[in-house]
């Protein structure tokens, strides 16, 4: 079925260092007998064809005689036209290669200045798992452990061709080894298909310590898996699923990946357990936020609690983890308190939090002093670019909110707001991007290039709306065609997470899905839509698509968690974390309901069912064994961990969470303020539960809906009901879940909703 000539391969370590690997001829249906490492072995395999285009592959090398120390084995495939051009793609790890300028460097990263510039194909990350941008080596080295989907992608332009491995996520001896080496010239390219799979060291490696960003050290780490010791009757086995498919663009490539994510896992896609509906999450975080986040000082919502002296990254921060959000989440859902709060939370974003300029300034200790990002010693006005389109979209959702309430806005806040909108065009129209860095005060870019201004053009979106300016719109349209036609096409986003560089990373191309799909649903122009959906495909690159196993006595591991819509951070440390930072996934409901693909659904569900199962409870606990300085043995009630560690990249133990409040626990908040718990369509028969709850039709009428809660938990369930047509035509309010109807259920109980 493959265009690249495929053989069977065997190849022999001394402790993790490959040191021989021997090919020979594959013919599926016949037998191969061979010599290796001291051992007699039977290889064969067997090829399936499921549909056209896509086989389904079993890979068995066997010891018959003797015994093999330190093998692997598996698959490798040739390619003799290889080109520098081609994009190599492993989920959640791996963009166009990470073929990006790399520098090894101690964590958190300070990025370099490289001439980048937003349509310079150029980016600074850190010593990841990559191919090399520079002449010498050239060897990516992953493992299924390492991916959201396991697996790995190809698509060749010069072919107008993509292949897709899809693999479970480990074989019986290990995960499975993901590689691609290219020669000195990148004329030609071998990729490799094995198990066990595990990083290898890199050539005279003198690291002692594993830790991100540094290539030479992921190795280390005490769960990388090893090398398999064969007796006789003992086989190394792969199963996997190849994918050969007419290509046209790296768009082909996601749209193939997001239709089969899950094709390896369909025995285990059943729907994740309900733990704990929204609403009663809901209490718990907001009770905890309003008990501990809450400064009265200042006036504002913590973004975390420090664990140790001068932490002031976790007191305040506009924008990225949180800053704005809580306060918009306890304006929409708080009590009389919380909304006073959230009123003076906004007041000071738009006051302390606002430069001269009309930019948002970056970070806030507790003793009122303002430092910037990527800077040694914070003592620049810089701010990470994202913070600007971050605290405009909330502070704007803000003002809405109290305007559809019918209450009245302080002059002062609409002309700070108009003032940060204002700014926000005017460093566009002046740079012709938004770049990486930005100094606040002068509004100038500082760094170019990256993704980081995502959901500016959904902010000028919603400025356009509040406004009715049409300067706005305008340069919400020029920043997401740009954004479209650069980092969407070329299929990596960057500049999300500061602590990141720019390596690729899953937080920016959900700014890209929010920002795509108000412009369509302000404009109804053509494109919007597309563009939203192709962000909602590579978004899902980014997503646990399958229910990770956890070792069995680790924190995740002892409480069943599934891991499913947890979504990887970004290409740096591949940390999964509960939820969107920061926002709800609005978006991808939105795109479905534009675009009727019902598969959009499934991927929220993921993200925003998961979300609970994360939020610590009196009564389940988790454990905190990451200690990091702190003394907490669990994490308290309402607390949430970003930890959801699966794969050996921290030096941190797989599956253990440490006792640290951080922006997830506002990632859950706005799932609660954002999404309907029930979405349903009376004309269809569609149902699809994103809360803890189920339902179902009671008639063929479709006129009542049972609302079910398996959970120990009463539940406030919002339901958005509408027809196909409904939601492929009419626009909903920025805030539109505020006014949707609740059904309480109680806890082990069913309750009726009857449509109006």
């Amino acid at each position: 079925m493959s265009l690249l000539p495929v053989t069977y391969v065997l190849a022999r370590h001394a402790g993790r260092e490959r040191i021989e690997m021997v090919d020979l001829p594959l013919e599926p249906g016949r037998v191969t007998r061979t010599e290796f490492a001291g051992a007699q072995w039977r290889l064969e395999c067997v090829m399936q064809e499921a549909e056209p285009g896509i086989a389904l592959w079993t890979v068995r090398a066997a010891v018959e005689s003797g015994s093999a120390q330190g093998v692997a084995a598996g698959m490798r495939w040739t390619d003799t036209a290889w080109s520098t051009a081609n994009y190599v793609l492993i989920p959640g790890a791996v963009y166009a290669g990470n073929r990006f300028s790399a520098l090894r460097r101690p964590y958190p990263p300070h990025i370099r200045d490289l001439g980048q510039n937003g349509r310079r194909l150029h980016l600074d990350i850190g010593d990841v798992p990559r191919l090399a941008a520079d002449p010498g080596r050239s060897h990516l080295d992953q493992t299924s452990l390492d991916a959201a989907v396991p697996g790995m992608g190809l698509y060749c332009p010069a072919r107008n061709q993509a292949w897709l491995w899809l693999t479970p996520q480990a074989s019986d001896q290990g995960p499975y080894g993901l590689e691609v080496i290219e020669n000195a010239n990148r004329t030609a390219a071998e990729i490799l298909l094995l198990t066990p799979g595990f990083i290898h060291p890199l050539p005279a490696d003198a690291d002692a310590e594993p830790g991100i960003g540094k290539l030479s050290a992921v190795h280390l780490h005490p769960e990388n898996a090893r090398p398999a010791n064969l007796a006789a009757g003992d086989p190394l086995q792969l199963t996997f699923e190849l994918h050969q498919f007419a290509c046209p663009n790296v768009a082909g490539l996601f749209a193939r990946l997001f239709r089969y994510r899950t094709s390896r896992f369909r025995e285990q896609t059943r729907p994740a357990a309900d733990v704990l509906p929204f609403s009663a999450a809901w209490d718990l975080v907001a009770g905890k936020h309003n008990a501990d986040n809450w400064h009265e000082g200042w006036g504002l919502y913590r973004i975390g609690l420090p664990w140790l002296p001068g932490q002031f990254t976790q007191f305040w921060q506009n924008g990225w983890v949180g800053g704005g959000a809580t306060a918009f989440a306890m304006a929409q859902e708080g009590d009389a308190v919380a909304r006073a709060r959230a009123g003076r939370n906004l007041d000071f974003i738009l006051s302390s939090g606002l430069s001269p300029r009309g930019l948002f300034k970056a970070i806030m200790g507790e003793d009122g002093t303002w430092k910037g990002d990527g800077c040694e010693g914070w003592a620049e006005p810089w701010s990470l670019v994202r913070r600007q389109g971050d605290t405009l979209f909330f502070v704007l959702r803000q003002l809405l909110l109290i305007r559809e309430r019918d209450q009245t806005v302080p002059a002062t806040w609409i002309e700070a707001t108009r003032r940060a909108s204002i700014a926000l065009c005017e460093v566009w129209e002046q740079e012709g991007e938004f770049g990486f860095q930005l100094d606040y005060d002068a509004g100038r870019l500082m760094i170019r290039g990256s993704t980081s201004g995502a959901l500016i053009p959904g902010a000028l979106v919603l400025a356009t709306e509040y406004f009715r300016e049409p300067r706005f719109l305008e340069v919400a349209q020029a920043a997401a065609a740009h954004y479209r036609d650069h980092d969407l096409a070329w299929g990596v986003t960057t500049g999300g997470p500061g602590d990141a560089v720019q390596a690729p990373d899953g937080e920016s191309i959900f700014g890209l899905i929010e920002s795509f799909i108000l412009l369509h649903e302000h404009t109804r122009e053509p494109g919007w839509l597309e563009s939203a959906r192709q962000a909602c495909h590579q978004a899902a690159s980014w997503s646990i698509a399958y229910p990770y196993v956890f070792p069995p006595h680790s924190a995740l591991g002892s409480l069943g968690i599934d891991a499913r819509g947890a979504l990887l951070a970004n290409a740096q440390n591949k940390c999964g974390v509960p939820g969107i930072c920061t926002l709800s996934g609005q978006g991808i409901l939105r795109t479905f309901r534009a675009s009727g693909d019902e598969a959009l659904l499934d991927l929220l569900r993921d993200i925003a069912h998961a979300l609970p199962q994360y939020v610590s409870r009196a009564d389940r606990p988790i454990p905190a064994r990451l200690t990091w300085a702190h003394p907490l043995s669990h994490l308290p009630a309402g607390w949430m961990c970003e930890r959801v560690n699966i794969t050996p990249s921290w030096a941190e133990p797989l599956g253990e969470q440490s006792a640290y409040s951080c922006w997830c626990e506002v990632a859950l908040m706005l799932t609660w303020c954002d999404l309907p718990g029930i979405y349903a369509q009376p004309d269809t028969g569609l149902i699809c539960a994103f809360d803890h709850v189920s339902a179902a039709w009671t008639d063929d009428s479709r006129r009542r809906l049972r609302l079910a809660n398996s959970t120990a938990f009463p539940a406030r369930v919002r339901l958005l009901v509408e027809t196909a047509a409904q939601a492929r035509t009419l626009s909903l309010p920025p805030n539109f879940a505020a006014t949707l109807p609740q059904v309480v259920v109680p806890a082990g109980g069913e309750a009726e909703f009857v449509l109006p």
